[in-house]
């Protein structure tokens, strides 16, 4: 698998958008905003449908963003290199989704990259 490195940012919007978002929703976390409307929780079920999606940006700490990131930067940007932006899209929606329901019900609540990548 050859690396991908920063001269393909351009190249990969999907993948620099996750990890983008996830910097995001750790520094508002950090900063003391409430991200739990974004968390995995059994509200899912009862019309609240983006939390799957949604907790996959949210981290516990900088040390947890950074491990998924750099997962994520490797095989992501891998992934929508070679079979670009909508298949990478498809990867993330189905399995990310999927990940964040079944992590719930083991661990609550559930966060972070790790389960969509390695779904």
């Amino acid at each position: 698998m050859p690396a991908v490195t920063l001269a393909d940012v351009p190249r990969l919007p999907i993948t620099v958008g996750l990890i983008a978002a996830s910097v995001v929703t750790l520094t508002m976390d950090l900063l003391g905003y409430d991200l739990a409307r974004l968390h995995m929780s059994a509200l899912t079920y009862v019309g609240e449908i983006w939390r799957p999606w949604t907790s996959l940006v949210t981290h516990a700490d900088p040390l947890h963003l950074l491990f998924n990131s750099v997962l994520l930067w490797r095989l992501g940007g891998y992934l929508e290199a070679r079979y670009g932006h909508a298949a990478l899209l498809l990867m993330f929606a189905l399995p990310g989704a999927m990940a964040s329901m079944v992590e719930y019900v083991f661990h609550q609540p559930a966060i972070g990259l790790s389960g969509l990548v390695y779904a």
